[in-house]
């Protein structure tokens, strides 16, 4: 209770009197978070799996681990219902909530895990339950120290970290980059601090706003081509204006995020290309 009601005051301090001398209404942030996930979120995943976040919370630990921590977990519902009760009341409230993302479950993971090991253990005491579990236990280790290995040697959103990590290396101060994603990939933000640079401004060319008109007043350094579909055609276009473009650098996907691409279709891992303009437009 005490814990509660510390973690309580905190959040009144943090969310509620630091938003209302900014935006000037307590827990602004919050309300804006939360109203933006209601309205906006359900284009990533739409509420259509109400059992999607206990499948993954037991998929983490991949099969049959997984199950079984599951099944302990609700076996000791009635014995551990201080804990139960609050975890599952967070799992019950964001299945049913209309966005969906894996990370907004990651929170009760440790609690869930810790629940199904304890019920397990206490409610599935014949020696055949036992042994299921030593089996799914080594099964649970033996994929993942090779993962761990390959998690550890590389990283994800592979391409638009070397795209700015180019920029950098290069020396150039950009003022403007061309964001091409008119071929099949659609249009993700490059992060800026790998570039060494946080002003130059980004123009983002899409199949809704394609125009290829460029402002006269800005010079644009840089052309960024996201995925690979229909990039001879694409590439040529931009020719006409930048006849003396170069091929700069290619940027590959990790292994990492082409798998995260194959588990997950959603997920942005593209090729990018980097084109030099070496000119202002014709």
């Amino acid at each position: 209770m005490l814990f509660s009601a510390g973690v309580v005051l905190v959040f009144i301090l943090t969310q509620g009197l630091v938003d209302y001398f900014i935006w000037g209404y307590p827990f602004a942030e919050f309300i804006g978070y939360f109203t933006y996930n209601s309205n906006e979120g359900t284009a990533y995943i739409p509420n259509n799996n109400y059992f999607m976040y206990i499948l993954v919370l037991m998929g983490t630990f991949l099969l049959p681990l997984g199950l079984l921590a599951g099944a302990g977990f609700f076996a000791g519902f009635k014995k551990y219902v201080v804990i139960f009760v609050p975890v599952f009341l967070f799992i019950l409230f964001h299945s049913l909530y209309p966005s969906k993302q894996e990370r907004f479950i990651m929170p009760v993971l440790p609690f869930f895990f810790l629940l199904g090991v304890v019920g397990y253990h206490e409610f599935f005491k014949k020696e055949g339950w036992k042994k299921l579990w030593n089996v799914s236990y080594k099964i649970f280790w033996v994929i993942n120290i090779p993962l761990l290995l390959l998690a550890s040697f590389t990283y994800t959103k592979k391409s638009r970290v070397e795209a700015m990590y180019y920029v950098y290396e290069s020396g150039d101060v950009p003022q403007k980059v061309i964001l091409d994603a008119t071929g099949d990939e659609e249009i993700a933000m490059p992060p800026k601090f790998y570039s060494g640079h946080w002003l130059f401004g980004t123009l983002e060319e899409t199949h809704e706003t394609h125009h290829l008109e460029m402002y006269p007043t800005y010079r644009y350094d840089y052309i960024l081509f996201f995925g690979d579909g229909d990039l001879d055609e694409r590439i040529e276009k931009y020719k006409k204006m930048y006849p003396k473009m170069e091929l700069a650098k290619k940027c590959e996907p990790s292994l990492i995020d082409q798998f995260l691409k194959w588990l997950n279709p959603r997920n942005s891992n593209e090729y990018i290309e980097v084109w030099k303009t070496n000119e202002t437009p014709a």
